[in-house]
């Protein structure tokens, strides 16, 4: 029992994680190219640069609508925020400028998640939770580990849950330029 409490764990700590990196070649893949912009389409993204300074805002800056072609990155620039103590999803912006740049100039572009970090969570403290459970009840006559397992791992999967939707999972597109 405590073997195989043992492999689901090691099995979510390997498939769950908090960000996923996805290597994209904008000049020779337009398979690559689809898949950032479905990615993107519709969620606010981080706009990382290859060359940080070379755009007035800074290296790595947020921006809605975003479009990736071969030559050339187009998105809305948010600018000033209205309420910087709401969630980062949850953020209203005054200004947004729309800009294009050489995708040439494009490091990396970042998407969070936050029901894949739920999900993640989830998973990750249904396995820490039954692993704990199984170990405290070993050690206690009053119910067996199975039954401290289940009702250990249930309450590690509500908190993995909120704290994996609260932090979000990464998506990370790293633009290989040649």
């Amino acid at each position: 029992m405590k073997r195989s409490a043992l492999a689901f764990l090691v099995v979510a700590i390997v498939t769950s994680g908090c960000s996923h990196v996805h290597p994209v070649s904008p000049v020779t893949s337009q398979a690559d190219l689809d898949e950032v912009n479905a990615a993107v389409r519709g969620r606010r993204a981080t706009v990382g640069l290859a060359v940080s300074g070379k755009h007035p805002f800074g290296g790595t800056f947020l921006a809605d609508d975003v479009r990736v072609t071969a030559e050339t990155t187009s998105f809305a620039l948010l600018l000033e925020p209205l309420d910087v103590t709401a969630l980062a999803g949850e953020q209203r912006y005054a200004a947004r400028r729309d800009s294009v740049i050489i995708t040439g100039e494009v490091g990396r572009l970042t998407v969070s998640s936050w029901s894949r970090g739920a999900l993640d969570g989830a998973v990750l403290g249904l396995g820490f939770g039954a692993v704990l459970g199984l170990y405290a009840g070993s050690r206690d006559s009053w119910f067996t580990p199975g039954e401290y397992a289940a009702g250990v791992g249930v309450l590690g999967c509500g908190i993995g849950a909120v704290i994996g939707g609260l932090r979000g999972s990464k998506e990370i597109y790293e633009f290989e330029h040649r």
